[in-house]
């Protein structure tokens, strides 16, 4: 539905209107929310003129057309788009298409692919599939889920994955594809992809304005309003946000239907849709389609589709013009959907013996026979098939007939009568069946038509059955036609190819290189390939050559396959498909092809960063929590840094918390960025969707994530320093002085910086967590080496560069020279040199310093040489700034490579096609009736939630629902999209999380209890998994916990479960994700059906169970549930787009209709009375053939056009006062006698068995994610051998000491820094334990126990590895067993930083803000644990937080372990103070004169070394406790943090549901 653009131009017609503004009654501007211009007047007379304009436009015969909208105001275009109606959509586009659009001239519509082959690794996704897409039609895709068809989707849509082989070609109007391939081509994903804090009409409004070109923006206003009518989005829904799994939003079928209406509103000639009507029901799906339709077929309108379906309505079917029927990532059937009133595609395999079943319909039947083609053979294996495929039948003998049936030979009758008829698909040659007849399965071929030309072979070929590169030509490549047409041989015969111009195809040597590669791939000798399908050898026998045969006994399957693979390709319809390819279709030579190139981008890059910049400030400003918790952590933090350092004075004490309020200011704002890490990457991936989309260009993004900060950084930093530099008093005036603003523009960069560096690490990381994890390892490293913890002058030689390239260095430098080059300082009396207490200190000179003193620091310059900057002036400052600029730009480039440059994709998780799986279905299994039963009734049920624009208002989704489910009944929850279906399923199953619930839910006549979830299987919506589990562990995990029996028991069960809904072919494939890859989508859904039935439920939830699945597996999984309700289990199921066949299963059907004030019931009882109940309230008469299901949904889902609403009918008719009056009475109560379960505890299983079972399957889950193992191990290895180098063996010098002091609280800093990467990971698993803890699968604090200790796995080596490289390598104190206590230490902080971690994700809404929360509190911690300010200069009011710091117990415990005991020196008096003597001595009998005059005499000085024993270095830093303390406190905050953990992790949930 491309909904055309427009040009400011005014046609004739409009310009000769005088539009004049009034107000219309009833007709509300806020609903639609444009803002063109308000009315300007309310005059009576003018209301005849105004109404004449929109009349006319919505008058067909009228030749005012919507050039005249940018003249109207909003009251004329509200009339507008409330006035029409779906009916209208060819009136919309004829009115739009008389405005001139110089895009539309350049859209092309015919496309057209021809051997497709696809590749990743050995996997053959694709092999050789043609096809074309036409002007003004509809093609279909159906297939089984290996078929190919995402596949074969996203390669045509230009997504291929970039690590697979690609061949074939893609031509638009006969010129290949180029870089403007999105302009003209739309593509719908499986999966919606959507910014989750964007409304639905600002999702729309972007797709639009980004897409279509830059013009008036009232035209793409306008068409979002009015595409959001047609598929039901407007109303409150349009003001809705679209949400996540995450984030609360619009339903799973509205979001599918935004993903729709964004491409629809993008204005495509060609509109790709994988899946379009997952998630949708019926009636939706079928409006939907025939809106499509309609479009298409529009003449006027440059328009065509390609969608694939899943189980498919009859009716829906027959909307489209062409089809593709997939089987195993080949083509097997391409042609008109009908021809004549027949189906094509069933004569053609009617011909080679497939039959459809009575009863089943056409899209179902095409669906299982691409599972599985030879269960539909009439003979199921027969000599014709063997004969066709060249394959000898077994040497014992065959029996190929089928319950004593006929010889294949005789099987197949058909027509004298041949009938050709030529139709706007192609040439088909169809023969009717006749009785009395063999059938040729080859009849398709027909040399006759075009002369003498030999018969139409299939060459196994790479292109057919193997993929080399290099002797095929890759899509997308621009080679030359003759070229291309070489490749494709596998579309034609022998000969020359009609409008060839004289090229030759040679044939023959392209069999010669396909025989090589089939040569190469037989050297496996179990295996024989026939037409791309490998066959199993059967070794015990041997054919009358000597020859081993295949076994066809053991490939029933995989011929059948092969047979109809090849009699396709043998066909005339292959033919005609591959001389279209060539005539309609003939692709152009390289000097035919027209137009200019067109970019692949509508709109200018100043055009799309303008519009990222507002959509990125409406997801900042929206996202209120996160915005007000940044504010208030800037503040929190400016107001301890404030009062802790609060009016610093000028003594040396005050000079040391300068420099350390200098470095806390600094790490706290480069670590702070790390909260941006989980915002970044939820983005990356709706950037990666959009860019290839052609929304806009890569760097727009980049550039619109980077500026949109500026303001916020702005704002919250001027707010910080107006606390905490004003309350610290530090150089200069508050605002008002330079050195203000120099402290503000240093910061300022260092925030930029640090996070352009975050988001360069988003672009090159996997996924959130190795982000997380190697951001502070990286920043950690820059800020060890600014200057701070080891000054420049002792960074050894080969580490100076690193010194140089970090923007640390010149933030540090900078804010140091800013503060103390003017600075003056004194000392008190406890701060002068040497201290009184030396045992010199009254000694006369030359031994002693005669009771003199000297202050180590007069001035700030003098200090700065501390720091080796005592050389550098103010003029440094600037210079810094400009350093700091150039190192945005660098990491600017960085950030921009990585995120927009680097190849990016989303995970692949199409199902490989496989053709050796053995069939699976539900086996022999010994299942005993079961003895007991539940009902479950519920009566005036209500749901209310906040209304998110009003919070003190509440939104009503349900509304006086009843209902009752009894043993045995299988009822199908219906309704259309929005209706509250999975509402009302959360709410009776006990899921909801959030909300008020009113009314009764009685189970077994009893109110829910703790004991439900034993009884209850709930198969959720969106389904949750541990990702790095595999599918069996997942499904014998649940038999293990849920059920009461032994393993063996639990094994036989889940292997049941996971054979009836067809998934034990993927038994050790990882679940996985979107972002990494995984299962697909519908393997994903039939894992989570076979996790609950595997339990044994009595009750029985599932939520969409069919959704996304194909026919096949879709009848497997509701025949699986339909078997349990035979053993009494009552089964509550919503479902969407149910055929006949299917919905039969169902006994019972409740519909919901949606109203202003919530879903209400609209029937509730046995789907055989609801037709007569229809009848008898006039809602409707079924006509014959039709779905009931269908019907239903039309009859009693929506408000009749009479305006009678059928859940009122409802209310009023006896059989909702019979229901009523049942369960007045109780459904329990009525049941008489009926054993229903009781439990004496709500767990099946023991804490013991519970703990071995998770803590099986954490440790798989640590020791599989290798990204984040390596991660965490290389980061010790890399500092470890950094920082050892750094501090190479240390000495005993004054440096020495210091530097023993800094490389503690650097490693103490490194660990619970680098503790962030858990945050992400619990975060992702909030919603598969809270699934698995309301299912009473374990207690929670035993799935938080087990994840602690698996840490281990993890934590520990890289405990060891970092104390190994760091004790030998910088020589620490090996005196005792202090090595060992380190190790110990070690070991417990990297347990204890975790904890931390942990606590701020269980308490905390979302990652971001729990990464914010993290780094404040470490922050605060780092500054109280006595390193940045000694515990002296602490002020009182915060001492408390000294002693209960988290980190400065094992701080102290590593300071006291290294120091206590050492012995210190001054060599070469280098790090003493020089103290001045001021009265003469005697030295060796000469009288050394020291008055004023020989101050630069250096026998008139004696220097003082100010630290000579470790224990001097403790005292300073208040270490005195002992390392008993440190160690017992330190154990003890783990415990108590542990504990605390286990309290917020089962009390604290953050599922919304």
């Amino acid at each position: 539905l491309p909904v055309t653009t427009f040009s400011s131009h005014m046609t004739s017609a409009a310009e000769d209107v005088e539009l004049k503004n009034k107000s219309k009654e009833g007709i509300s501007v806020e609903d639609v929310t444009i803002h063109v211009k308000a009315p300007t007047t309310h005059r009576t007379e003018d209301r005849e003129a105004e109404n004449k304009v929109v009349e006319d436009l919505l008058d067909p015969n009228s030749k005012l057309d919507f050039s005249v909208v940018p003249y109207l105001d909003d009251l004329q275009i509200a009339r507008i788009i409330k006035e029409l109606e779906p009916k209208d959509l060819p009136l919309i586009f004829k009115k739009f298409h008389a405005i001139s659009n110089e895009r539309s001239v350049k859209l092309r519509t015919n496309l057209s692919f021809r051997n497709i082959s696809y590749k990743k690794g050995e996997d053959i996704y694709l092999s050789g599939v043609s096809g074309f897409v036409k002007r003004n039609t509809m093609t279909c895709v159906i297939g089984a889920p290996d078929s190919g068809i995402t596949t074969l989707m996203k390669t045509i849509a230009g997504r291929a994955s970039m690590d697979a082989t690609v061949t074939g070609e893609v031509f638009l109007d006969g010129q290949p594809v180029d870089e403007g391939y999105s302009q003209h081509l739309g593509y719908i994903p499986k999966d919606d992809i959507h910014y989750p804090t964007l409304t639905v009409r600002e999702t729309l409004r972007m797709s639009a304005r980004m897409r279509v070109g830059e013009f008036d923006d009232i035209y793409n206003k306008l068409k979002v309003e009015i595409v959001m009518k047609f598929f039901g989005l407007d109303g409150n829904i349009a003001s809705t946000i679209v949400g996540d799994d995450q984030i609360r939003g619009i339903s799973g079928g509205q979001k599918r239907r935004v993903s729709v209406a964004a491409e629809i509103v993008a204005g495509h000639a060609i509109i790709l849709a994988d899946l379009l009507t997952n998630g949708l029901d019926s009636k939706t799906s079928y409006d939907l389609v025939k809106q499509m339709q309609t479009v298409a077929h529009i003449k006027s309108e440059i328009n065509a589709s390609m969608i694939s379906l899943v189980q498919p309505a009859p009716e829906l079917f027959e909307l489209f013009d062409y089809l593709l029927l997939m089987s195993k990532g080949r083509s097997i059937f391409f042609g008109p959907v009908k021809y004549g009133g027949t189906y094509p595609v069933i004569d053609f395999l009617n011909s080679l013996g497939f039959h459809r079943p009575p009863g089943k319909s056409v899209p179902d039947f095409l669906a299982e026979i691409s599972y599985n083609p030879v269960r539909f053979h009439v003979t199921r294996m027969s000599k014709q098939m063997l004969t066709a495929l060249n394959l000898p039948a077994s040497p014992g003998g065959m029996d190929t007939k089928e319950g004593g049936g006929a010889d294949a030979s005789s099987s197949a009758p058909i027509n004298d009568k041949k009938e050709e008829s030529e139709s706007d698909g192609g040439v088909i040659a169809v023969r009717k069946l006749q009785k009395g007849k063999i059938i040729n399965p080859m009849y398709f071929q027909d040399s006759s038509r075009d002369g003498p030309r030999k018969n139409v072979a299939v060459l196994r070929s790479a292109l057919e059955n193997a993929i080399e590169e290099g002797k095929v030509n890759v899509l997308m490549n621009k080679q030359s036609v003759v070229g291309e047409r070489q490749s494709s041989v596998g579309l034609m015969g022998t000969d020359s190819v009609p409008g060839m111009r004289g090229d030759t195809l040679r044939v023959e040597e392209t069999q010669a290189e396909a025989r090589d590669v089939l040569k190469e791939e037989e050297e496996d000798r179990d295996y024989e390939e026939v037409a791309g399908i490998r066959l199993r050898r059967q070794r015990s026998e041997k054919s009358a050559t000597g020859s081993v045969v295949v076994s066809t006994r053991d490939n029933e399957r995989e011929v059948g396959f092969a047979y109809l693979l090849t009699s396709y390709k043998n066909s005339r319809l292959y033919y005609d498909l591959g001389h279209k390819l060539w005539t309609e279709f003939e692709p152009k030579m390289p000097w035919e092809k027209e137009g200019l190139k067109a970019s692949r981008f509508s709109t200018s890059l100043a055009y799309q960063t303008f519009e990222c910049l507002k959509r990125e400030w409406i997801v900042r400003t929206r996202d209120r929590a996160t915005l007000l918790g940044n504010l208030g952590e800037r503040i929190f933090v400016a107001l301890i840094l404030g009062t802790v350092f609060l009016n610093l004075g000028d003594k040396q004490r005050h000079a040391d918390a300068r420099v350390g309020f200098i470095f806390i200011i600094i790490l706290n704002f480069s670590m702070g960025a790390s909260a941006q890490i989980p915002s970044i990457m939820m983005k990356k991936k709706v950037y990666y969707s959009q860019e290839i989309a052609g929304y806009y260009r890569g760097y727009a993004f980049f550039l619109a994530q980077q500026l949109i900060s500026i303001p916020f950084i702005v704002c919250e930093l001027f707010l910080f320093l107006i606390i905490a530099y004003g309350l610290a008093g530090l150089e200069g005036e508050v605002v008002a002085g330079k050195e203000f603003w120099n402290f503000y523009v240093v910061i300022f960069f260092c925030i930029l910086l640090a996070q352009t560096w975050a988001l360069f690490l988003c672009g090159i990381a996997p996924n959130t967590t190795v982000a997380v994890a190697l951001f502070p390892v990286t920043v950690i490293l820059k800020m060890l080496v600014c200057g701070y913890m080891i000054a420049p002058d002792d960074i050894p030689v080969y580490w100076k560069w690193l010194h140089t390239i970090s923007f640390l260095t010149y933030a540090f430098r900078a804010l140091m020279i800013n503060e103390f080059y003017d600075l003056t300082l004194t000392c008190d009396s406890d701060e002068l040199e040497p201290s009184d207490d030396v045992d010199n200190f009254n000694t006369p000179p030359p031994d002693g310093f005669n009771g003199q003193q000297q202050c180590p620091f007069t001035t700030g310059r003098q200090y700065l040489a501390r720091y080796d900057m005592e050389d550098f002036t103010k003029s440094e400052i600037p210079q810094c700034i400009l350093y700091l600029f150039c190192f945005f730009l660098v990491y600017h480039t960085l950030a921009l490579i990585s995120i927009v440059l680097l190849p990016h994709e989303l995970g692949d998780q199409e199902e490989v096609p496989k053709f050796d799986i053995a069939e699976e279905g539900i086996d022999e299994h010994n299942e005993e009736k079961q003895g007991s039963s539940s009902y479950i009734e519920w009566a005036n049920l209500d749901y209310e939630v906040v209304n998110r624009q009003k919070a003190e208002q509440r939104i009503t989704l349900l509304n006086k629902v009843h209902g009752y489910a009894r043993p045995g009944d299988m009822i199908a929850l219906m309704g259309p999209s929005g209706a509250g279906k999975s509402t009302l399923l959360d709410v009776i199953a006990g899921k909801k999380s959030s909300g008020w619930i009113t009314g009764e839910r009685l189970i077994n006549g009893k109110p829910m209890d703790k004991f439900f979830p034993r009884i209850a299987g709930y198969v959720e919506q969106f389904d949750t998994h541990v990702e790095l589990a595999t599918v069996w562990e997942s499904v014998y995990f649940s038999a293990q916990l849920r059920l009461d029996v032994s393993d063996e028991e639990a094994r036989e069960e889940a292997e049941h479960a996971m054979k009836s809904v067809r998934i034990w072919h993927v038994r050790d494939r990882l679940i996985g994700n979107l972002e990494t890859g995984g299962i697909s989508p519908e393997l994903r859904k039939k894992t989570a059906i076979a996790v609950e039935i595997v339990a044994r439920p009595t009750i029985l939830f599932l939520d969409e169970p069919t959704t996304g699945l194909d026919s096949v597996s879709a009848m497997a999984v509701i025949d699986t549930v339909s078997d349990l309700t035979k053993r009494g289990l009552a089964v509550i199921c919503t479902i969407h787009q149910p055929s006949a066949e299917l919905f039969s299963r169902f006994q019972k059907i409740l519909i919901l209709q949606p109203t202003k004030t919530g879903g209400k019931v609209s029937y509730f009882g046995e789907v055989g009375r609801m037709l007569d109940y229809c009848g008898r309230n006039d809602l409707g008469k079924m006509s014959e053939g039709r779905n009931i299901a269908d019907f239903a949904l039309e009859a009693l889902g929506s408000t009749h056009e009479d305006g009678r609403d059928p859940a009122d009918v409802w209310l009023e008719s006896k059989e909702c006062k019979q229901i009523k009056a049942e369960l007045d009475s109780g459904i329990f109560k009525s049941a008489g006698d009926v054993h229903v379960p009781e439990f004496d505890r709500p767990y099946a299983r023991g804490v013991a068995k519970q703990f071995r079972v998770v803590l099986n399957r954490s440790y798989l889950s640590v020791i599989r994610d290798t990204d984040t193992v390596f991660a965490q191990l290389n980061s010790c290895i890399i500092i470890g051998l950094f920082v050892g180098s750094l501090y190479w063996d240390l000495g005993d010098g004054q440096t020495d000491a210091f530097n023993r002091v800094s490389l503690s609280f650097f490693i103490i800093v490194f660990v619970f820094y680098t503790a962030a990467y858990k945050i992400p990971l619990l975060v992702a698993a909030r919603a598969s334990s809270f699934r698995e803890k309301t299912s009473n699968m374990y207690y929670a604090w035993i799935l938080y126990v087990t994840e602690m200790l698996t840490d281990a796995v993890v934590f520990v080596p890289r405990a060891i590895i970092l104390t190994i490289l760091i004790y030998f390598m910088c020589g620490l104190n090996l005196e005792g067993g202090r090595f060992v206590a380190y190790l110990f230490m070690m070991i417990v902080c990297f347990w204890l930083a975790l904890g931390v971690a942990e606590f701020f994700a269980f308490v905390s809404p979302n990652e971001k803000l729990a990464q914010a929360y993290f780094s404040t509190c470490l922050t605060v911690f780092t500054l109280f644990a006595g390193f940045l300010i000694t515990k002296e200069n602490i002020p009182d009011w915060w001492i408390w937080l000294f002693y209960g710091n988290i980190i400065r117990y094992p701080l102290n415990f590593f300071l006291d372990n290294e120091l206590r005991g050492l012995e210190f020196k001054c060599p070469g008096n280098e790090g003493a103070v020089p103290v001045r003597l001021q009265d003469s001595y005697v030295d060796g009998g000469q009288t050394i004169q020291c008055d004023e005059s020989q101050l630069n005499n250096p026998f008139c000085f004696r220097f003082a070394c100010p630290i000579t024993e470790g224990e001097d270095i403790l005292d300073d830093f208040g270490v005195n406790e002992g390392i008993g303390v440190y160690i017992g406190v330190t154990i003890a905050l783990l415990v108590a943090l542990r504990v605390a953990n286990i309290i917020a992790f089962t009390k604290i949930n953050w599922v919304q549901k």
